[in-house]
């Protein structure tokens, strides 16, 4: 997906052979697929199974060349959005050019976050699933059985896949290698509860024993049961010094997002996503307020809104 942006595809050798997320519908991201399939001694067309663990395009773009090519059965999360991309994506673009464009973010980010727009609908090709998997399922992966995870908040619905036997968990995007979940501004009801049901898949997944958990992007994390707990706290501080900061002074997102993060995060839309996450979740917890001044949204401390 890029020099700087990959996505994991997670390889689970047994009976079935399944791959878990398949990367976009791209020649580079496929070939490199055939590439770690070799040296495996193995091609795409010996894939017997493919989990989807979130609709997210970078998460199924391919799955439906894998299955042309395999024959491969397809379980997993998001059935509907999957089957009707990218149609289906409509709602949660809508979602996002909304808040990004109240959130005060200069026109550059803006053009860009609509351009990001039009490139999703021709990086992945709509995929009909054999099974949706939900919370208490089990799937036979690898000649053994994973447990299903519903893990909702960085996609309205997402799965993770855990072998409690073996310690494994596949994770989806709600571990990042360096990171917890990623708010994605999908739609939902205002104000938007993204983050705290990050906070509370990762609460869900703290409780397992996880050795080595493998992300949606980025390294292995190992030490998992350890590490996953220290991620959900490390959010709900964030939380709460955003909310000390809002406390002290109003903030649009955007003015937020270029205040606690570097500027190679801060001024992209990945900073001003989660900006707007947190901002969103402190209304949700009726620790802020916000109004529209001229066309930017502004937080502020309850009881305090900036003068006209």
């Amino acid at each position: 997906m890029g020099p700087t942006r990959t996505v994991n595809a997670v390889l689970i050798e047994g009976d079935p052979l399944t791959l878990v997320d398949t990367g976009i519908k791209a020649p580079d991201s496929l070939a490199a697929l055939e590439a770690a399939l070799a040296k495996r001694g193995l091609r795409i067309e010996n894939l017997e199974q493919i989990v989807i663990t979130h609709p997210h395009n970078d998460h199924f773009g391919a799955a439906a060349e894998l299955v042309r090519r395999s024959g491969a059965r397809v379980v997993g999360d998001g059935l509907a959005v999957a089957a009707g991309f990218p149609r289906s994506f409509q709602p949660d673009t809508v979602s996002r050019i909304e808040h990004f464009l109240e959130a005060g973010a200069p026109e550059e980010l803006r053009r860009h976050w609509l351009q990001r727009r039009d490139l999703a609908a021709t990086n992945a090709d709509p995929v009909l699933m054999d099974q949706e998997l939900v919370e208490g399922d089990t799937v036979r992966v690898g000649g053994s059985d994973w447990q299903v995870i519903s893990t909702p908040g960085h996609a309205a619905s997402s799965i993770c896949l855990y072998q409690p036997d073996a310690r494994l968990l596949a994770a989806g995007d709600m571990l990042i290698g360096n990171a917890g979940a990623s708010v994605t501004l999908h739609a939902m009801p205002r104000p938007g509860k993204w983050l705290l049901e990050i906070l509370d898949s990762l609460e869900k997944l703290a409780a397992l024993n996880v050795d080595i958990a493998y992300p949606g992007h980025g390294p292995l994390i190992h030490d998992a049961s350890r590490i996953i707990p220290l991620r959900r706290q490390r959010a709900i501080q964030r939380l709460d010094e955003v909310g000390a900061m809002v406390a002290r002074q109003p903030y649009c997102a955007y003015q937020l997002s270029t205040t606690i993060y570097p500027p190679a995060v801060g001024k992209t839309g990945l900073g001003l996503s989660q900006a707007i996450g947190y901002l969103e979740a402190l209304l949700v917890q009726e620790r802020a307020q916000s109004r529209i001044e001229g066309e930017v949204r502004l937080y502020s401390a309850l009881g305090v809104m900036p003068q006209k």
